[in-house]
């Protein structure tokens, strides 16, 4: 099944489980000839209709050697279901159409600095000084290939490039990991958490790319070796208690994962230490960054990546050298909603896929990156220079 097939079943997951009967779809496509009789035989039937429906979709998602959408598509038809077979299809047509839909060449070209804004007068509230050679620490995980069960995320590797040209350019030190399991990410992240320079950076960025969903309202992201991390295990790992290095410093954690609610049992990873349950307060200076509003999917193009980072990378670099992160996070927003996909009908309710994303502020304050320069000694200088 394509990934922008298995997109719209979870989509539309709540109308599927909710109003139809998919045992009459399945006995529709094995007289077909489309599926076995086995496959029936391993759905455990029970009185509850909502879960019966529930067990069949992932069955479905789950089948490898057939794709079971335009099956669905008309066994949805055959069984008096056509306002969800016309929504489907309608809609993976809308998807195919657009999908290369406001393609951005991102050419990270950065715009430094010409003077500081990290003082008084600049700001009538509470800043960072963000201005020291060591400017700052970006780690980069992005999973793109999966065990089992979750497709390929093209066009991911052309983010973390533009990602870490981006941050690079502006004068940080990024380090990138690809495909790592659950333990992987807990260990690479405890690493840059913990990982004590000679002088403390200004600023810590963490970016984590994957798949991604919500179980029992917990943001999950998907571990190359397809278990589910809390997405709030990483931000423990850097809250005052749990991370000297950055306690005081700004600490920006941007999250590239579908929020779609998924209801489904699944395989989750926690850590092992008793760190989440805790007073507020130990959590500040943390601004937390998603593509979309819960319940919702971020888009992505195959080739030339997520619409999000396309223009989180054009924003910051056209932008940074005089705004502060919260600003340039809500151009990235304003940018975002011109670079939408076209208006959809499901049931009869107009509604859209234009993305709207978001961030939290957790006790954080005004933040400028300042690319390129640093102050040494009183007086401005390049790091293209050093």
């Amino acid at each position: 099944m394509l990934p922008e097939q298995k997109d719209l079943i979870y989509k539309y997951f709540p109308q599927l489980v909710q109003e139809c009967d998919l045992e009459n779809v399945l006995e529709y496509l094995i007289k077909k000839g489309d599926l076995n009789s086995e496959f029936l035989d391993e759905v455990a039937f029970e009185d509850d209709t909502f879960h019966k429906n529930r067990q069949i979709l992932f069955k479905l998602l789950r089948l490898e050697k057939y794709n079971a959408f335009p099956g669905l598509i008309e066994g949805l038809r055959r069984t008096k279901f056509t306002h969800l077979a016309n929504a489907l299809e309608n809609r993976l047509e809308t998807i195919i159409k657009n999908n290369d839909l406001h393609p951005l060449d991102v050419n990270v070209d950065v715009k430094f600095s010409t003077q500081f804004y990290d003082v008084a007068k600049y700001n009538k509230t509470g800043f960072y000084t963000t201005r020291s050679k060591n400017r700052g620490h970006v780690l980069i995980i992005n999973n793109i290939k999966f065990s089992q069960g979750h497709d390929e995320r093209h066009g991911a590797d052309t983010d973390e490039r533009n990602l870490r040209e981006l941050f690079e350019k502006m004068g940080l030190s990024v380090f990138s990991h690809t495909n790592l399991t659950a333990h992987d990410m807990y260990y690479q992240t405890k690493e840059f958490a913990h990982n004590v320079p000679l002088t403390k950076p200004d600023i810590g960025i963490v970016i984590i790319m994957s798949h991604g969903m919500v179980i029992n309202n917990e943001a999950m992201i998907v571990s190359s070796d397809n278990k589910c991390v809390p997405e709030d295990d990483f931000r423990a790992m850097f809250n005052n208690e749990n991370c000297p290095l950055f306690k005081k410093k700004p600490k920006i954690f941007i999250y590239h994962i579908c929020r779609t609610v998924f209801t489904e049992p699944v395989t989750q990873e926690t850590m092992t230490d008793a760190i989440l349950k805790q007073a507020q307060r130990t959590y500040s200076d943390m601004l937390i960054c998603h593509p979309s509003v819960k319940g919702y999917s971020a888009h992505r193009n195959s080739i030339k990546g997520s619409w999000y980072i396309q223009l989180l990378c054009k924003v910051f670099m056209e932008n940074a050298h005089d705004m502060d992160m919260e600003s340039l996070l809500r151009k990235v927003d304003e940018e975002l909603e011109i670079v939408s996909s076209m208006p959809w009908e499901m049931s009869g309710e107009g509604q859209s896929t234009q993305q709207t994303s978001t961030f939290q502020n957790i006790g954080f304050k005004k933040c400028y990156l300042h690319p390129g320069v640093y102050e040494d000694n009183g007086k401005m200088m390049h790091f293209e220079d050093k």
